[in-house]
């Protein structure tokens, strides 16, 4: 699949957690834009626990930054800390060797643009790959760049998981669809504890 040197996305997904006999779905969304080789900015909101949250989130390399949904200011994250409960990049960035049971679907459009449309299992977490999704992947015929996925599976949680416990697991099912290939894409790194505009 060729990748374009920035994008603009907008990911939904369902996240229904299970401990034990108790259970929650939580909706979220991430809407946001990327830009080659590793900066992206973007919106995420959910609705957790009755409440309605709203993070700003800017990556740089393994740096993260997210607001502070209490007051608004910036709070960097270093290394492998998750900023979302799944990695846009990391389901774009599959190649064919990432997928395994590899099958067509056929010939769709999407956005006006005439796609094919794959279906194959793969890992969406570098550090549960056992736990393998089902995703579709719509592919535009003349560019070859992928402008839709979606899918769903399951991941164990644990203490440093965005949601549940130790000995948890998260359902989630998602759909990502992009558009706006290579134009411009600023991402500016934030300030630490101020506020984001």
């Amino acid at each position: 699949m060729e990748k374009a040197q920035s994008y603009h996305l907008v990911m939904d997904m369902k996240v229904k957690v299970q401990e034990g006999s108790m259970s929650m779905e939580i909706p979220v969304k991430l809407e946001g834009d990327f830009s080659q080789p590793d900066r992206m900015k973007a919106v995420i909101s959910m609705t957790y626990l009755g409440f309605n949250i709203e993070m700003k989130m800017v990556q740089v390399g393994t740096r993260t930054w997210i607001t502070d949904p209490s007051t608004n200011k910036w709070v960097m994250q270093e290394g492998d800390a998750e900023a979302a409960p799944a990695d846009p990049q990391g389901i774009i960035g599959k190649d064919t060797d990432d997928l395994s049971n590899l099958t067509w679907v056929g010939i769709e459009t999407v956005n006006g643009r005439a796609t094919y449309r794959l279906r194959a299992d793969t890992p969406i977490d570098e550090e549960a790959p056992d736990n393998k999704f089902t995703m579709d992947f719509w592919i535009d015929l003349e560019t070859s760049r992928m402008v839709r996925a979606s899918g769903s599976g399951v991941l164990p949680t644990d203490e440093e998981s965005m949601f549940g416990g130790e000995g948890g697991t998260a359902t989630m099912t998602l759909d990502m669809v992009l558009s706006d290939f290579d134009k411009p894409v600023t991402v500016e790194i934030p300030v630490e504890g101020t506020v984001a505009k």
